[in-house]
């Protein structure tokens, strides 16, 4: 029942490793050697990537896209099919470690001559008419 999550009076969810920290998965695998695991973990661990920062998952939540930048190194096929599908890929991978305009996030920066009203009308007058409008039913 450790590893369990009642949904009924006889129903039960089960996460064997879901709730396991970081050292809980490798120790696992040291007193298991011949139990299978993900090779993309070995090749983090090649690029310099430390255990902590070591996920597998979606690529472009807020903090799985501060990893955008391996997927070139780790696995190219996966990430030609990425980029051709996603627009934008390659650029965030690009810029996800720079702070300020450029990325949108951390520390935005008011343009000279701007308030942050038209600093606002400026950018919804970039984005595409039906995009814009989606924000500014907002």
């Amino acid at each position: 029942r450790r590893f369990t999550t009642g949904v009924g009076r006889t129903l039960y969810n089960v996460y064997p490793i879901y709730d396991w920290q970081t050292e809980d998965i490798w120790r696992f695998h040291a007193r298991f050697p011949e139990m299978p695991h993900n090779e993309v973990y070995d090749l983090m661990h090649k690029a310099g990537v430390p255990l902590s920062k070591q996920r597998l998952c979606q690529p472009f939540g807020d903090d799985q896209r501060q990893g955008l930048w391996l997927y070139h190194l780790l696995e190219p096929d996966t990430w030609f099919k990425l980029i051709a599908r996603v627009n934008g890929a390659n650029t965030g991978a690009l810029y996800v470690q720079e702070r300020g305009n450029v990325a949108g996030y951390g520390h935005v920066d008011l343009p000279d001559g701007h308030t942050w009203k038209s600093y606002t009308n400026l950018l919804l007058a970039s984005l595409p008419k039906r995009t814009r409008e989606h924000y500014l039913r907002r």
